[in-house]
């Protein structure tokens, strides 16, 4: 960013973490981005891999599961 600052997600597990129902989702700015992550999702190994879909007309999404079985998904919402 120009002033410098950094977003930052961070997430730590304990070895006795079991995957659940709940799921984080990440919002980008287009449907491109969210193709070009689904990409990378893929070639990484993500399982269990939906999408990228129309959820309904305004809601463009991947979803997947992480190495730790932790849903996932990458997602862009237009505003219309």
């Amino acid at each position: 960013d120009s002033d410098g600052a950094t977003e930052f997600f961070g997430v730590t597990e304990s070895p006795s973490h079991v995957a659940n129902a709940c799921r984080i989702a990440f919002w980008v700015d287009n449907r491109e981005e969210v193709d070009r992550l689904a990409t990378i999702v893929r070639q990484a190994g993500a399982r269990n891999i939906e999408g990228p879909l129309c959820e309904d007309p305004q809601y463009y999404a991947v979803f997947f599961e992480g190495p730790s079985g932790n849903r996932l998904e990458i997602c862009n919402r237009e505003n219309r």
